[in-house]
């Protein structure tokens, strides 16, 4: 290459994305990027059997680049990727881009340029690599907990056909005399304490039992619930034997004594739309996996990196003590 048009080439490189650098990254030291995401899943380790739940398997040769293991018990062998949502999906060693698309948020159509794949592999592979992360709440919610919900508008973007009359654009959510249409708007809880760890999952009805459904017993019985006072979590905390501390927002009360206030969950219901909003409206049937992946972004913060994307999405967790 001649001097003039690698100089026109390396002024071009602040302009590639994250998954094109590391596919240059890549192309430069001659690794092999399917091999580089087998060692990856492999060096995550392999405790149980995933067909039946018996621990201390043993290394049973290799096949299709990954490790084999055996188990003792059931005789049957596996790898790092049999009983995952992982399991299966071909072209490995686009992985390791596509999970830097997922960290910088990118569309479906610009994560299978980056990827090199179908738009439709790449929809597939976003809704594989999300399935895990959908499931990976807080294990416990302790000292202060703040909890308060959000509505978005109820979408069936991607259904052949709707359970409702087709609405306008740009159109308001529709209330029905009792207030919220549940029909047209779908409930989303966020529960997070002071230390950051967080509960967020999409409702069909916001009412104190599907709260402590939802919730289980990770809310610790000595911690202490702060809300924006609405009843649904006065009877939620009564029902569940914690304290209650409420703050009238309605009044123009934000903060009572200093420590009781909504504005960490307010705050993490803020950054959550704003990210959603490159997005365009998200099908409602899987707002819990666009609410798994904003909570596994938000944990790691800018310290992620497809190695975690990667983990997550094999069900381990990412970088965080209190994820499962």
């Amino acid at each position: 290459m001649k001097e003039a048009d690698f100089n026109e080439w390396l002024a071009g490189l602040p302009a590639l994305t994250s998954a094109q650098k590391q596919r240059l990254a890549a192309a430069l030291t001659g690794a092999d990027p399917a091999t580089t995401v087998a060692n990856e899943l492999d060096a995550l380790g392999v405790s149980h059997c995933p067909h039946c739940a018996a621990g201390s398997p043993v290394r049973f040769g290799h096949a299709s680049g990954l490790q084999r293991y055996k188990c003792h018990a059931c005789r049957r062998t596996f790898n790092a990727l049999t009983g995952t949502p992982l399991a299966r999906l071909r072209h490995r060693d686009a992985w390791r881009v596509f999970a830097q698309a997922l960290i910088d948020g990118e569309s479906v159509r610009r994560s299978a340029a980056s990827a090199g794949v179908h738009r439709n592999t790449a929809f597939r592979w976003r809704h594989r690599f999300l399935a895990a992360p959908s499931d990976m709440q807080a294990k416990r919610l302790a000292g202060i907990a703040e909890a308060d919900e959000t509505f978005i508008r109820r979408s069936y973007k991607g259904s052949r056909s709707l359970e409702r009359p087709p609405r306008q654009r740009g159109g308001g959510a529709k209330k029905s005399r009792k207030g919220r249409d549940p029909d047209d708007e779908v409930g989303v809880l966020v529960m997070r304490d002071r230390e950051g760890h967080t509960l967020s999952h999409a409702l069909e009805t916001v009412d104190h039992r599907t709260i402590d459904d939802t919730v289980g017993h990770r809310l610790e019985r000595e911690a202490v619930l702060c809300t924006d006072g609405a009843s649904v979590y006065q009877r939620y905390a009564q029902y569940r034997g914690v304290t209650h501390e409420p703050v009238n927002l309605a009044q123009g009360i934000r903060v009572r004594r200093p420590a009781f206030h909504v504005q960490n969950v307010n705050a993490y219901h803020s950054r959550w739309k704003g990210w959603m909003e490159r997005f365009h409206g998200v099908a409602t049937r899987y707002l819990d996996h666009y609410l798994g992946w904003h909570r596994m972004l938000d944990a790691v913060g800018d310290s992620a990196t497809p190695h975690n994307v990667l983990a997550a999405a094999r069900g381990h967790a990412y970088q965080h003590s209190t994820m499962t």
